[in-house]
């Protein structure tokens, strides 16, 4: 892989592989796990924490159609 990149960028990556000891490969590697990490994680804040954590803690009751659809078969 092949990266063109600012001389400012260029030196901050190199500062990271004199202090981690990893390659440029490595670093971009961990970078990109990060990135997709992040982006997989669900974070919720405020008044959507407290609705989850609501409906977590006091889920409703199960429909007759949801309860059909479990057991394999449809009420019209």
């Amino acid at each position: 892989m092949e990266l063109r990149v600012t001389p400012s960028a260029k030196e901050v990556i190199q500062q990271a592989m004199a202090v981690s000891g990893l390659t440029a490969g490595d670093l971009a590697y961990e970078g990109a796990r990060r990135v997709l990490d992040d982006h997989q994680r669900l974070l919720l804040a405020g008044a959507d924490r407290d609705a989850f954590l609501q409906a977590v803690g006091n889920p409703p009751e199960a429909s007759d159609r949801l309860l059909a659809a479990l057991h394999g078969r449809q009420r019209g």
